[in-house]
């Protein structure tokens, strides 16, 4: 194994020497003889050994002269192969061939570098792209360059030529990156041709040269130059309000739509990728048309009007559409409208001075109306502005009606100035009507001498009184606004005078419900003067009233005379319902068209009545009405009993009775109560309990027993009842408000039950088959203060009564009376007691019926008892004087 170094530059035969084969053996058989057996190579940078034929011919073994060599016969190129690997034989030449011997010597040749090799580029020229405005820095490419040689002598360092290094361009000598370096513009330069030179660091150094052409992209960095051109610019008094200097345009007022204003011009220095520019101007008044590519034409899009507008600000802005993003550039336009005397005098909303007033579309239509179309022409189409009333009562020598007309031409410019406006008025025509028949056909007054007109200020007055006697006058008459300029313009309007009378009224409604006729409900009449502030009106009507029945009357007064006082009336209703009632227009009477009778008695109608007169102006009254059902006799009862409701049982024939049982209350305590659906001011049940009787003369006024509050039905036990008895009273229900309506009788009937169990049973009967009395209501908040009063008034006239008595019996003895005397006193007074109300057998056989009945401890009954004891003892005490 032996290495050698060879340099690739070495010259031709040169003779490198290697080490020789040693034999051992003497004589022939020592001697040796060496061949190259095999040549391998190995590229730079590479680790894979290839074979190398041709090196046999580059290298050859020496060995004629000692000490062997080797002999280089060719050139060696390290850039192609750096290291050879050579297989050297040595053979000795032993006489028989078989027996010779070989040996191997391997030599590493390494081939060392010279700087025979420039850098080398891939391509002989390059061409990049770089964008303008590119920051400092931007890499536009690498440079890359290869030197085949070795060491220092294949480093390359890169550089631009010097002659360019003006150029706004930067390359890095060890990694050949080139950058920007400078401002790049597009619009300067377009393309660059930058030398860039590879050097390699061997001596001497090796330089090779490439050209790079650098083509500057374009970028929108140029806004469109825009250049008004063909326009008259001078300057103006109006102060605008742009901080820039604005292109003035002066413009008449009369210019036709689509007239030229000004022609405009864009440039934009961009690439032409940049350069598609599109123009438009902020007022709608004018508008750009493309007359060319880089050219439009400004034109009039509306019309103008100096008396709207005096001048118009505006931009013309073109954009390009360049990327990243487009540019825009403005040109503020002021546009000063010049005026043309074009305008006609315009007449304001006139001036009516009360108490005349201006007649609206709704006036005119009840003024049609009221004189039952008896006017030649309808004024609503005849009368194209306005139509003014001049009530009678208007103040003679007074302005009733001004008017006034302005002139746009004429606001700022003769600002000052007056009467720029005359005024002219004509009556072209007279009418009278008579609402009513009159025996006299009317003359209308003497337009003349009723009217006076100024003309300078649009005034118009009354003069004279008119003399109406109910006829209403009609003037339709024009008046003509006209300038004072040298070619004047006017205008006209139409309106008409009405001279008549004054509606001062409205009508005063009152509501007359005949549904009602037959009751005593208070809302049989309403008047509108005395309840103002009631927003709604209900209307009742009976369920039992007929179907196409009058059931009421609206009447409306209205204290104005002639047409004025004439009401017509009118019902609108809001939806339908389950009642239909109608009105006469006329008349007012009100009329029950139809009725759902099978639907609820809580079925309402709403409808809103209105009450007009025939004055005009037409004044009118109206109210809501509320058509509500009822039922009169409608006096369903419901039985409470200790406050809770008893049901009712259905017979056979769909009536209800009660059937129920109760604990015996105390005397004066209320039994059962019945209570019905009440309606104020229509519905108000009242009781009242009758009792059967063979005769009336046996029958007591007041019977002990029962009785029922008239108002609340309440009924209650005033006095024992019997056991295991039946008593039967009959309970009449009846409404307060309607006595002409027969009342509910209901059969009741009470039994006390040996348990002290109050059983009552309540049927409703047609009628009472029987003789009757009434039974009258007994106050039992006042039974116990009633009795407390009859005890004591019993109790003091009993103690009266005695004491008299003693005295007399006194007296008697100190007189020495004579018995006659004592005896017909005795007598007289055995007389009176025989016709006193609680004689002995009655009130004897009182006590023995007490006995069999319940006893309820009151203290009336106790007072009742003492006062019969304090009188037996006065009777006593008398008889034993006696």
């Amino acid at each position: 194994m032996f290495t050698l170094k060879v340099s690739e530059g070495v010259k031709y035969d040169e003779k490198f020497r290697l080490p020789v084969a040693r034999d051992g053996d003497l004589g022939q058989n020592a001697e040796v003889s060496y061949s190259i057996a095999a040549i391998q190579g190995r590229a730079p940078n590479s680790k894979i050994w290839q074979s190398a034929s041709e090196g046999k011919e580059i290298f050859l073994v020496e060995s004629e002269l000692q000490p062997l060599s080797l002999g280089i016969n060719g050139c060696l190129d390290r850039e192609e192969i750096e290291v050879y690997k050579i297989l050297i034989e040595a053979e000795d030449k032993a006489t028989i061939a078989d027996l010779r011997k070989t040996g191997t010597l391997t030599l590493t040749l390494v081939v060392t570098d010279v700087n025979d090799v420039s850098p080398t580029f891939k391509h002989p020229n390059l061409t990049v792209d770089v964008v303008e405005n590119s920051v400092n820095g931007t890499v536009i490419c690498t440079i890359s360059a290869q030197d085949y040689d070795s060491g220092v002598n294949g480093r390359i360092r890169y550089s631009i030529s010097q002659h360019q290094s003006d150029y706004p361009f930067h390359v890095d000598a060890e990694t050949g990156l080139l950058t920007v370096a400078g401002t790049i513009d597009r619009e300067r330069e377009d393309l660059y041709r930058v030398t860039i030179e590879a050097t390699d660091c061997g001596s001497p150094p090796r330089t090779s040269a490439l050209p790079v052409y650098v083509r500057v992209l374009d970028t929108n960095d140029n806004v469109p130059n825009i250049t008004i051109s063909s326009i008259m610019i001078r300057s103006t008094t109006f102060s605008f309000p742009a901080t820039e200097e604005a292109v003035v345009l002066h413009v008449s007022e009369s210019l036709p739509v689509g007239s030229s204003v000004a022609n405009i011009s864009v440039t934009d220095p961009d690439s032409i990728e940049n350069t598609t520019i599109l123009c438009y101007a902020s007022q709608n008044t004018f508008a750009l048309y493309p007359t060319s590519y880089w050219s439009y034409s400004l034109r009039l899009a509306k019309s103008l009007d100096y008396e709207t507008v005096r001048y118009l600000q505006m931009k013309i802005s073109c954009e390009d559409s360049g990327s990243p993003y487009s540019l825009t550039s403005d040109i503020a336009v002021n546009v000063i409208v010049v005026n043309e005397n074009d305008n006609a005098p315009v007449f304001q909303d006139p001036l009516v001075i009360p108490p005349a007033w201006l007649v609206n579309n709704t006036d005119i239509a009840q003024f049609s109306a009221l004189l039952d179309n008896k006017t030649e022409e309808n004024l609503s189409k005849l009368v194209e502005d306005s139509i003014v009333f001049l009530p009678k009562s208007f103040p003679l020598g007074e302005v009733f009606l001004r008017f006034q007309a302005t002139d746009e031409d004429f606001n700022d410019e003769y600002e000052g100035e007056d009467n720029m406006v005359q005024y002219a008025l004509n009556i072209y025509k007279e009418q009278a009507f008579q609402s009513e028949p009159h025996s006299l056909s009317p003359f209308p007054p003497n337009k003349a001498s009723l009217f006076s007109f100024s003309e300078s200020t649009g005034e118009l007055f009354l003069t004279s009184a008119p003399n109406l006697d109910g006829t209403i006058f009609v003037y339709e008459v024009e008046i003509v606004a006209q300038d004072t300029t040298a070619t004047p313009l006017s205008t006209k309007k139409n309106f008409a005078i009405i001279v008549a009378e004054n509606n001062f009224n409205a009508p005063i409604i009152r509501i007359f419900n005949f549904a009602l006729a037959n009751s005593l409900s208070p809302y049989q009449i309403f008047d509108q003067e005395q309840n103002s502030s009631i927003e709604e009106v209900p209307f009742y009507i009976p369920r039992q009233s007929q179907s196409n029945s009058v059931i009421g009357q609206v009447v409306g007064s209205d204290s104005d005379s002639g047409q004025a006082g004439r009401v017509s009336y009118k019902l609108t209703f809001h939806q339908f319902s389950c009642i239909n009632v109608s009105i006469n227009n006329s008349t007012g009477l009100v009329t029950l068209v139809s009725l759902n009778a099978s639907l609820s008695s809580e079925c309402q109608l709403r409808a809103v009545l209105n009450v007009t007169d025939n004055g005009f102006p037409r004044r009118h009254s109206h109210l809501r009405i509320s058509f509500q059902l009822f039922d009169a006799n409608g006096l369903s009862p419901r039985i409470y009993v200790n406050g809770s409701i008893v049901p009712a049982n259905r017979t056979e024939n769909n009536v209800s009775v009660w059937y129920f049982e109760s604990t015996l209350p105390q005397i004066g305590e209320p039994l059962f109560r019945i209570d019905t659906t009440t309606l104020p001011g229509l519905i108000e049940p009242t009781y009242k309990m009758k009792l059967c009787a063979s005769s009336s003369e046996n029958f007591y006024p007041l019977p002990v027993g029962f009785s029922i509050e008239e108002k609340t039905g309440t009924f209650y036990i005033t006095d024992s009842i019997s056991k295991s008895t039946s008593n039967l009273v009959y309970i009449a229900l009846s409404n307060r408000f309607w006595p002409s309506l027969p009342p509910s009788v209901y059969k009741t009937e009470v039994e006390i039950s040996e348990s002290e169990n109050t059983m009552v049973r309540i049927v409703p009967v047609k009628s009472i088959d029987c003789q009757f009395h009434d039974i009258v209501e007994i106050d039992q908040r006042g039974v116990r203060r009633n009795f407390t009063i009859f005890c004591i008034s019993t109790l003091s006239g009993a103690s009266f009564l005695c004491v008299l008595i003693v005295v007399l019996v006194v007296l008697l003895k100190k007189t020495g009376g004579k018995p006659p005397q004592i005896t017909s006193m005795g007598k007289a007074f055995k007389k009176k007691s025989r016709h006193t109300l609680f004689n002995q057998n009655p009130f004897q056989k009182r006590l023995g019926e007490v006995k069999e009945t319940i006893k309820v401890e009151e203290q009336c009954d106790t007072c009742l008892y003492n006062s019969k004891s304090v009188i037996l003892q006065c009777f006593n005490h008398l008889a034993m004087h006696l």
